[in-house]
């Protein structure tokens, strides 16, 4: 399930992922929210809180996420990933050395810090 987080400047996308995570979650509430922020301020901030394990993705969800990623290429700006899992936090940081923006890995213990330097 995915929970748009309110506790971020509005210009945030930030989202908190528990359980199964599928394709109709980011169909229906990641894509929309990304779309509505890098359209209103031109670049986006993203924040996602990995409250659950990457293996509670499926297939339809992994490949929306690398649309969305792709469909913005230009415009991100921030990218906070929350998660205690090491193989996300290595891709996280490997990934970041890739794309445009800052990309920033955050333990859970971490989520004010990673709210609080999104927000910056």
């Amino acid at each position: 399930m995915v929970t748009i987080m309110t506790d971020v400047p509005k210009d945030v996308a930030a989202f908190e992922l528990t359980g199964k995570i599928t394709g109709h979650d980011y169909e229906t509430i990641v894509i929309p929210k990304v779309d509505a922020v890098a359209e209103e301020s031109g670049k986006v901030r993203f924040l996602l809180f990995l409250n659950t394990s990457i293996g509670n993705f499926n297939i339809k969800a992994i490949w929306d996420d690398v649309k969305v990623g792709l469909k913005h290429l230009g415009k991100w700006h921030k990218t906070a990933i929350i998660s205690d899992e090491k193989g996300v936090t290595l891709f996280t940081d490997t990934l970041g050395q890739l794309i445009p923006g800052e990309t920033k890995s955050f333990t859970i213990a971490e989520l004010e810090k990673a709210k609080e330097w999104i927000a910056a």
